[in-house]
């Protein structure tokens, strides 16, 4: 069956391209005939133009003698004026069938490399999966019936083909998406900034977890609804979750996948490095690491000074977003801001407490650089909190 199909396909192009072949010569020898008409035209005008004006002279210097005759000469002039008018109209319709004709040469031509740039795409997508006989005609068929719905979208056939590689590079199955789960994953690409690549990647991830493309695109669209409301870059916290996820898959979440979206989120807006506080957070997976864990960071004073081992232990095995989020809340009144000479403020941290900030990221196995950021990005919060007391507002963490 699939073998037909093959076949039909390659006899249709084949077909389309004789009859465009043969369209163009047609066309070519249409063309020809309408020069040679419009020229010969041209010459019976200039004629008959020419007669006319020796008519002219000859009524100018005429006789009563010769006045019947030039008289003749008149009427076949008037009637040669209607025989070139009806002969141009002609012409000119001619002129008109040919721009029509034309166009839809061009139109075909079109057509047929729409259809050949599909065909080999499709081609291409099913030799790239290692696909043949009935799993081949299903890709086909997928390609089809996805195309044009693709289109609506504002991707192509080559976004299709993204979709369906990726999905086999990610998962390892050579499988055929269904018209539907083609929509979800390009969805989620083109209503993004993420790219169809990075969706593609992100929702073969998920699929790996049970969560199928429906359910990733409602996901994300959640995802993008909060963050929105965050006021952050949605696009990087979706890339944060896609670009993070085989190390997410190692923890335990007690929301699930959801909680993938909130450690992202709050990474974000506390300019985190996420795979380091993922990192960060198997310091404490078990009693013992917690407990020392805890140790190094309760001489480090202030608010570190106040960690608890057995809630570090199990946020750190139960909620590593909520992990995360404690860790970071930890660093608050390291930054303060120092007022200068011409009445502005600026971020400061003193030279102990960049001290402390070493130990810390020693201990929670992070970069004093992305330490420090999160650090300054604390105290831009806890600063905005302050302004906000009274006013019936608050930021959203």
């Amino acid at each position: 069956m699939a073998r037909s199909t093959t076949d039909q396909n390659i006899k249709a192009l084949q077909a389309e391209l004789d009859l465009l072949n043969n369209t163009s010569t047609a066309l070519n020898d249409i063309y020809n005939k309408q020069q040679k008409n419009e020229a010969a035209l041209r010459i019976k005008q200039l004629e008959r133009n020419l007669a006319e004006a020796e008519y002219l002279k000859q009524l100018k210097l005429g006789t009563a003698a010769n006045q019947a005759t030039l008289e003749q000469k008149k009427l076949a002039f008037i009637e040669s004026e209607k025989n070139l008018a009806q002969e141009k109209k002609s012409i000119e319709n001619q002129g008109a069938l040919l721009g029509l004709l034309t166009k839809n040469y061009w139109y075909q031509t079109g057509i047929f490399k729409v259809l050949n740039d599909q065909d080999k795409i499709i081609r291409q997508t099913i030799l790239n999966l290692g696909l043949s006989g009935a799993k081949a005609f299903e890709m086909r068929k997928s390609f089809e019936s996805a195309a044009a719905d693709a289109m609506l979208l504002g991707a192509n056939l080559e976004d299709i083909l993204k979709v369906q590689t990726g999905f086999a590079d990610e998962t390892g199955r050579a499988q055929v998406l269904t018209n539907n789960m083609v929509q979800d994953v390009l969805l989620i690409g083109k209503g993004t900034a993420m790219g169809v690549e990075q969706a593609t990647k992100l929702a073969s991830q998920f699929q790996l977890m049970g969560v199928d493309a429906k359910r990733t695109m409602e996901y994300v669209q959640g995802v993008v609804d909060t963050s929105e409301r965050m006021g952050i870059n949605t696009t990087k916290v979706l890339n944060n979750i896609a670009n993070n996820f085989k190390k997410l898959q190692t923890m335990s979440f007690n929301s699930g996948v959801q909680g993938y979206a909130k450690m992202a989120q709050y990474a974000e807006q506390m300019k985190m490095d996420m795979a380091e506080s993922i990192q960060s957070s198997k310091m404490a997976n078990n009693l013992e690491k917690s407990i020392d864990l805890a140790a190094q960071l309760q001489v480090m004073g202030g608010e570190f000074a106040k960690t608890d081992p057995f809630q570090m232990l199990y946020l750190s095995r139960n909620a590593p977003d909520e992990f995360a989020k404690r860790m970071n809340e930890m660093t608050k009144g390291l930054v303060t801001f120092r007022k200068m000479a011409d009445g502005t403020f600026e971020k400061f941290i003193s030279p102990a407490d960049r001290d402390r900030l070493e130990a810390v990221a020693k201990a929670t196995n992070k970069t004093v650089e992305s330490l420090t950021e999160e650090v300054l990005r604390m105290g831009d919060a806890t600063k905005i909190k302050q302004l906000l007391l009274g006013t019936g507002f608050s930021l959203m963490v």
